[in-house]
């Protein structure tokens, strides 16, 4: 009788640890395998620390947005979903950055002056956001990239909220 309660037992615990591995693969295939690209390109006149300079001039609107992403998407950020990054084109090496990324996303002549602008995802396959009130729209954007939804139908539909 022990043998056989014994038996029942070991084969219950093999098909409960296999029940568990298969939902272990489950989850790890709806999560996306390294974090989500967000970069915001801002241009911010703020700055001027270099030397014979007096003081540093205020961020008020690189500030002012990295606070609105941070509200919209700490937890996405502090739990490795994201990977964000805040770059200001007044600097030299980061405005190249911001005319690269734009020539591999696609962004229209017209757009490339229109600044902030959000690129989510990687080049040629991500998709991108533009204007002063980009920030709302950043999370519908981002979860439909996540959803796997087509990048073209999000983008076209990124560019009638753009116009």
């Amino acid at each position: 009788m022990k043998t056989v309660v014994l038996g029942i037992l070991l084969i219950m615990t093999f098909a409960l640890a296999a029940c568990g591995s298969a939902a272990q693969e489950v989850q790890a295939f709806n999560e996306p395998s390294e974090p989500i690209r967000l970069t915001v390109f801002v241009y911010d006149s703020c700055g001027g620390c270099g030397v014979g300079m007096l003081g540093c001039g205020a961020c008020d609107v690189q500030d002012r947005l990295h606070f609105q992403i941070l509200a919209q998407f700490g937890d996405r950020l502090h739990d490795g979903t994201i990977r964000y990054r805040l770059l200001n084109t007044r600097l030299d090496i980061q405005n190249d950055m911001w005319l690269e990324q734009s020539e591999y996303f696609g962004v229209s002549e017209e757009l490339r002056n229109i600044l902030p602008i959000a690129f989510i995802g990687t080049a040629y396959e991500g998709i991108y956001l533009a204007g002063d009130e980009l920030v709302p729209f950043i999370q519908e954007m981002l979860d439909r990239y996540l959803a796997g939804e087509a990048r073209e139908d999000i983008q076209r539909d990124i560019m009638l909220l753009i116009e």
